[in-house]
């Protein structure tokens, strides 16, 4: 019995799996955005952020960031941030969407109207999140 009691103690610390392990690299941070506006948070405005964006992007970033005056709260889905803006005066004109997957470190643009959908990645490997 004393045994048993003592091998109840004997704990040793558990490998740390992809699973339970904290998330790091320079997105991480955006983690704690559940919920907020993005204006809120400077979210597009975040050195890391606009440094990938207009990467991703180039010659349209400026076009792209002229449309997203008016965000929606973000959504922190697992290891992936979800930000989407819409036009200000009408919501169904435009769309503009911003993914971020944390764990793999692969961000996402979406450009959505009603004639056509246009994507930008910086890892064409990894397959756009569902949302």
């Amino acid at each position: 019995m004393l045994l048993l009691l003592l091998s109840a103690c004997n704990t040793t610390p558990q490998k740390e799996t992809k699973a339970n392990k904290p998330l790091k690299g320079e997105f991480a941070f955006l983690l704690q955005y559940n919920g907020k506006l993005p204006e809120d948070v400077g979210f597009l405005t975040n050195h890391i952020v606009e440094r990938r964006l207009a990467n991703i992007l180039k010659d349209r970033f400026q076009d792209f960031m002229a449309g997203t005056q008016c965000g929606k709260p973000i959504v922190v889905d697992g290891s992936t941030i979800h930000s989407v803006y819409v036009d200000c005066n009408n919501d169904t004109l435009e769309v503009r969407r911003v993914d971020i997957d944390v764990a793999d470190d692969v961000v996402w643009v979406s450009i959505i109207s009603p004639e056509r959908i246009e994507g930008f990645t910086d890892d064409n490997t990894v397959p756009v999140p569902d949302r």
